[in-house]
């Protein structure tokens, strides 16, 4: 078979001669770009380099698929987004949004932006190696799309506070991706992946997932009418029997999720596609820890052998050949196993539905003051009602003090947020309204006071997300966790050089310093910043979370801890003002467990 019949067939849940490696995901590395002088970020804009660059895995270590483009903003530049064009390891992200009255579909969209570049890209791909090999093409899903256009933040707190403009928001990007997908398969690809992190478990409620998602996918798989992938990062275990209801011939999973359990999930017609590491193994392994992991995989009864997620660019390329040889070597030894399995979704659906019915009030009555106007302003706190704690607060200064207002109300409030959110009852959308409500509360406080920080804090705490990255949803989180807990925070924000950072921690004297990256390309930043802490005797724990970032990661470097939810950050800096960073690393899961 040829590697575009194999692939296509394995995504169809046809007959195979053996399981194809391949990719559903982004795949320039740094070696290929070196090999065909196509290096980010002139790949994102010329056609030839990019159709170079999409095909380079095949014809460097054969891997089954020639994918463009290399990032996930194709689509939000064209609608009007800024765009920070990255470096050589690093893709482009978003760095300027619109607001939710902005967005609208333009007339040209299929001419604005890069999609002239990639529907090129395709062209060429066509003429050079379409005979033989799948081209696929990938853009942002409908929900990350919709979070670059007005601000991932802003969007989830809208899920709460304003559905019907989110659904408008939603029903222009979705009519976007219908345009633009279907305008690829026409110049030529074979088959299209959609990427949707934003909608993942561990950021968007699966309810909500369910009502705004959903819909949205169907509409784009009944309307484009070619062979698909959804991808979604993280554990999506919780949301595997929706996803399954999109419509898409594949899953795209992560390296966390286990492939025979997703099986019996989603069913028989569904392709599996995955799920090797693009944390750990593939960036950082040796070519037989790959093989090790592929052969899991494998074994497992996957449809389409490839990494979990986005290729960082930094992978070695003996580590893609790795790869390919597992699937072929497999398939000597054993032939592809297809493992078939009773749908057991119902069971899944029906954990959640037990979730929804519960009451989160009910949950958290004996967590909350007695005592008025504290209660009230908890409970406002807790519903994310900005205004209405503005206005209590303001009341119940005229009898107490700033401290009590905090720690008998707001804190209260923000407590009960923390412990559902910990337990899987609150999601992001519920943390960011209920944040943004006490931060509402605390600004009250300063401007009555007449001064910013009016209300004694426990320590201070420096945080910044790392140099060449631009996703702070992770730290904005922690923050609000911190500032709800009584911790100054000295954000450094989005993209902060290391010498930033080290100064700001001369400067402040922090109990502890944070840094988020969500790329393996940026966490490099992190090693840097410990070794200049040093030099500088100074020993704080440095609390290193994000996607790609693990406990074996962060012990490579001096007074580097995991974080690995943002609701850690209080309990973290709370031991940080009477241990060792070593003492922290060692004893992390008894202090901040998850």
């Amino acid at each position: 078979m040829s590697p575009k019949r194999r692939v296509l067939a394995a995504l169809m849940r046809g007959s195979v001669d053996y399981t194809p490696a391949s990719s559903a995901t982004t795949l320039g590395i740094r070696d290929a770009m070196a090999a065909f002088n196509s290096f980010y970020p002139a790949a994102h804009k010329d056609p030839e380099k990019m159709a170079k660059l999409g095909a380079s895995l095949w014809e460097l270590a054969k891997l089954e698929v020639a994918r463009v483009p290399f990032c996930l903003t194709v689509v939000a530049e064209a609608l009007g987004c800024g765009i920070n064009w990255g470096m050589e390891v690093r893709q482009p992200s978003v760095s300027k949004h619109l607001s939710p009255d902005q967005v609208t579909l333009p007339e040209d969209l299929l001419e604005r932006g890069r999609i002239p570049v990639v529907r090129e890209a395709i062209r060429i791909l066509r003429r050079n190696v379409g005979d033989f090999l799948p081209i696929l093409v990938g853009f942002e899903g409908p929900f990350t799309l919709a979070g670059h256009l007005v601000g991932t933040e802003r969007l989830l707190e809208m899920c709460i506070t304003q559905p019907r403009k989110v659904e408008e928001i939603l029903e222009i990007a979705t009519e976007a991706l219908i345009m633009v997908v279907k305008d690829m398969i026409k110049a030529g690809a074979d088959y299209y992946v959609i990427p949707d992190p934003t909608a993942a478990p561990d950021v968007l409620d699966p309810s909500m997932f369910k009502h705004f998602v959903v819909p949205k996918h169907l509409d784009i798989t009944e309307n484009v009418g070619a062979p698909s992938i959804l991808h979604i990062c993280g554990d999506v275990k919780k949301i595997l029997p929706y996803m399954a209801e999109c419509g898409y011939n594949g899953l795209s999973v992560e390296e966390v999720v286990d492939l025979v359990e997703a099986r019996k999930i989603v069913g028989d017609d569904i392709a599996l596609v995955g799920n090797v590491s693009t944390k750990k193994t593939l960036p950082f392994g040796k070519p037989e820890d790959v093989k090790a992991e592929a052969l899991k995989a494998l074994e497992a009864g996957v449809d389409i052998l490839a990494p979990g997620c986005g290729i960082p660019p930094i992978t070695p390329i003996q580590n893609i050949v790795a790869l390919v040889e597992a699937a072929r070597e497999f398939a000597e030894k054993k032939g592809k196993k297809v493992r078939r399995a009773t749908s057991y979704a119902a069971e899944i659906l029906k954990e959640e539905e037990k979730r929804k019915a519960l009451d989160p009030e009910e949950l958290i009555k004996d967590m909350m003051p007695t005592e008025e106007p504290f209660k009230s302003i908890a409970y406002a706190v807790f519903r994310g009602e900005a205004q209405k704690v503005s206005e209590l607060v303001k009341e119940a200064l005229r009898k107490f003090n700033p401290k009590e207002v905090v720690d008998k109300g707001l804190t209260m409030g923000m407590n009960a947020v923390t412990k559902l959110y910990e337990n899987g009852v609150f999601y992001l959308p519920q943390v960011v309204l209920a944040a943004n409500a006490m931060q509402e509360g605390i600004k009250i406080l300063e401007e009555i006071s007449g001064k910013a920080g009016a209300v004694e804090k426990k320590g201070r705490v420096v945080m910044h997300v790392a140099e060449g990255d631009l996703h702070d949803l992770g730290k904005n989180l922690a923050k609000a966790f911190l500032i709800a807990d009584g911790w100054e925070v000295i954000d450094l924000g989005r993209d902060v050089p290391v010498d930033e950072v080290v100064k700001a921690v001369e400067n402040y004297r922090p109990v502890m310093v944070t840094g988020t990256a969500l790329m393996t390309t940026t966490m490099s930043a992190f090693p840097k910043i410990a070794q200049k802490l040093l030099e500088k005797n100074i020993e704080i724990p440095f609390i290193c979370g994000g996607g790609p970032i693990t406990e074996e990661y962060v012990k490579t470097f001096p007074l580097g801890i995991v974080g690995k939810k943002a609701y850690q950050a209080p309990k973290y800096a709370e031991a940080a003002k009477k241990m060792s960073w070593k003492e922290i690393r060692e004893k992390w899961q008894v202090i901040a467990p998850i």
